[in-house]
């Protein structure tokens, strides 16, 4: 099939036939065969080992020391350490032979170079995308004996990843929690409000139980969908190439077209002076947004004033405001309690947000409440913690979860008020 010969070319041509032109395949997808096979680039072009890839980042030395590339690479270099430490830095001019050398990982993120735009061009035009929503990422490994690879996490996008150089072992999973995310996530890390709404249930606090094994020597091609859970482990040095396809979704598409319609319109363009002065100031600007949406026909008992303005407040402001019955959930966390003799606990907190770690000595109630949060599967409500924590003050209620929410421990929950909207709404129906 012409219109499909580059995929045909990394995945053989009749596993290219499951690609439609109007949908990809929504389980993984993995070809095995002779590197002699894949296209240009990655065969004698700069995708085609690291040391071609690494040359055009360093060039000549020029004075200070400072790296020069006279290739056109534009792009970020990052390293990290072994899996479960995988925090990626940056360099503005690095060297990623030297940090391959020092037994880094090292990551080209989201590059381009010159020699491949008309590559990606034919790409982009036989699959239907625009050039720049594909993204280019490569991975290099060294040769040790410690962990190396990728931690557990998915992505918000279609993956298609080459193996070039050395073996390394994928192990896939689906994603039981949401389908179809656009935003991802790294296993056991905190999540964010947005990709809260996305989860069908409860919070993924811990990863998958089963996972399918894929061994990729050079020459292996494997392609997933976004939210399919991923981790790789190396074996010796390994070199691979990854593209990420990030089509535009009808909330992308919606969202703009609503945004170009809302801005024509002069009322839609008023500052909302003094949002966050408080109550007095939030009131009127929540009254006439309400009119605004009505008047638009957005559908009021989905979509409210009041949340979307929730939204833009500092924390602090938005737990005031949201009362007893604003919703919470708690994220992955790892806890340990001390008890001390003096009606007190040495608390020590543990999430993935930024690797941080909370240790403070706090009365019982607290801990007891911080110990039962840290539990809970489901959502729940400021006035739930206050039920079953009586003694705790309404103030110390509202501290408490500022300071969870800061840490990554608990997120705001955006999905419960909509649901019971919704049943309100086929139940009137």
């Amino acid at each position: 099939m012409p219109a499909l010969r580059i995929l045909a070319a990394l995945f053989g041509p009749r596993k290219a036939r499951l690609f439609r032109p109007t949908s990809w395949p929504a389980s993984p997808v993995v070809h095995h065969g002779p590197r002699a096979r894949l296209p240009a680039p990655f065969r004698e072009g700069d995708l085609s080992s690291f040391v071609r890839l690494a040359a055009t980042v360093e060039g000549e030395a020029e004075a200070g020391g400072t790296l020069a590339s006279t290739s056109g690479f534009r792009g970020d270099v990052l390293f990290a350490g072994s899996r479960g430490s995988q925090r990626a830095s940056s360099l503005r001019t690095p060297s990623p032979s030297r940090l391959l050398q020092a037994g880094l990982n090292v990551q080209f993120s989201e590059f381009r170079l010159p020699s491949l735009d008309g590559w990606l061009e034919e790409l982009a035009r036989q699959v239907g995308i625009d050039s720049a929503a594909i993204r280019l990422y490569a991975f290099a490994a060294p040769n040790s004996r410690s962990r190396q690879g990728t931690d557990i996490h998915w992505d918000p996008n279609e993956v298609i990843h080459v193996q070039l150089e050395g073996t390394k072992t994928m192990r896939l999973a689906p994603n039981v929690w949401v389908s179809n995310p656009d935003i991802g996530a790294l296993g056991g890390d905190s999540y964010p409000e947005d990709l809260v709404g996305q989860f069908r249930g409860e919070v993924p606090k811990r990863p998958p139980r089963k996972w399918r094994d894929v061994r990729l020597t050079p020459g292996s091609v494997v392609y997933f969908p976004r939210g399919y859970w991923h981790q790789t482990t190396t074996e010796g040095a390994s070199f691979g190439v990854t593209l990420g396809f990030y089509w535009p979704t009808p909330t992308d598409v919606t969202i703009d077209y609503l945004r170009s319609r809302m801005r024509q319109r002069a009322e839609w363009r008023v500052p909302l002076f003094g949002l966050r002065r408080g109550a007095s100031a939030h009131a009127p600007h929540e009254a006439r947004l309400a009119s605004l949406m009505e008047r638009f026909g957005l559908p009021h008992d989905e979509l409210t004033a009041g949340e979307a303005l929730a939204r833009t407040l500092p924390r602090a402001q938005r737990l005031a405001r949201d009362g007893g019955a604003g919703r919470y959930v708690g994220m992955p966390v790892s806890l340990v309690r001390r008890r001390r003799p003096s009606a007190k606990s040495l608390v020590r907190l543990g999430t993935n947000k930024d690797h941080d770690t909370l240790e403070i000595e706090v009365p019982n109630v607290i801990a007891d409440a911080i110990e039962w949060i840290a539990r809970q599967r489901a959502s729940f409500t400021r006035g739930d913690l206050a039920r079953i924590h009586p003694a705790l003050e309404d103030r110390a209620v509202v501290e408490l979860l500022d300071l969870l929410i800061e840490i990554g421990a608990v997120q705001f929950e955006p999905r419960k008020p909509f649901e019971r909207q919704l049943k309100a709404r086929r139940s009137r129906s």
